[in-house]
């Protein structure tokens, strides 16, 4: 499901709850604004009127949604696990890291969240190479 509406100082931006990110029953969801395609988090309790309007049916909010779905979509993967990745290394005291892709296949599940993850899908990384949770974002038990 994808909600779209006018935030009250970015304008119109896209929850894409089918990102794993946003899965339902976090405390915060990451949005993305329409006007330059970039990614913010939010927290839940915020997604309210008359900070959120939601505005499907406005011709710039299909236009949108449309451009969305047809070129950003599919690109928005990557810069939203680095945002998620790296809030969440700063937020534990660590520093950033990068996101790599591995050539030798693993899977196994978020020791946080207990979300499946694999890297053919997922990326791991730089420091530790434990595959990153799409979902929280952690990588190696402890921070790397």
């Amino acid at each position: 499901m994808i909600w779209i509406g006018i935030n009250d100082q970015r304008g119109y931006v896209i929850l894409d709850r089918e990102l794993p990110a946003n899965k339902p029953n976090k405390s915060n969801y990451f949005f993305i604004t329409c006007s330059d395609w970039s990614i913010y988090r939010e927290d839940k309790s915020n997604w309210e009127k008359p900070k959120y309007i939601y505005t499907p049916d406005t011709n710039e909010a299909k236009e949108y949604l449309r451009e969305y779905l047809e070129t950003y979509k599919g690109k928005i993967w990557l810069p939203l696990l680095e945002k998620v990745f790296n809030e969440r290394r700063i937020e534990n005291g660590y520093p950033s890291a990068t996101l790599i892709k591995s050539t030798r296949h693993r899977s196994s599940h978020c020791w946080d969240c207990r979300n499946y993850v694999d890297n053919a899908v997922d990326y791991e990384c730089s420091l530790c190479r434990w595959i990153v949770c799409s979902v929280c974002g952690s990588c190696k038990l402890g921070g790397c």
